[in-house]
């Protein structure tokens, strides 16, 4: 026994292997509600307010019972997709800041 641990190293069991696996997948909030809660294919041209994105966050985390991002993580990691844009545009008649290239599932 000792002598295939010295030549084959430590060997985690496979039980050990999925439970670390998805012990940082729950931790990982964001990308479970991204996963969860985004339309897959979006274009520049689609937008979201930042209103809209926040309460479906903080939602689908309740739901979960996690704690959420705070706001400044929340944004950083939403520009940090590919294609996503942070801005500002008006809709119906008001100036809304939100993010290009994110739709949420109805």
């Amino acid at each position: 026994m000792c002598l295939e641990w010295k030549k084959n190293g430590l060997i985690e069991p496979e039980k050990v292997v999925v439970a670390s696996s998805e012990y940082v997948e729950s931790k990982d909030t964001f990308s479970g509600w991204k996963n969860e809660c985004f339309v897959s294919k979006c274009t520049n041209k689609d937008f979201t307010s930042s209103s809209k994105l926040t309460e479906s966050y903080k939602a689908w985390c309740n739901e979960n019972l996690v704690k959420p991002l705070d706001g400044n993580t929340f944004s950083s990691r939403l520009q940090s997709g590919k294609g996503v844009i942070k801005f500002s545009k008006r809709v119906n008649g008001k100036m809304t800041r939100g993010y290009s290239g994110v739709l949420l599932v109805d």
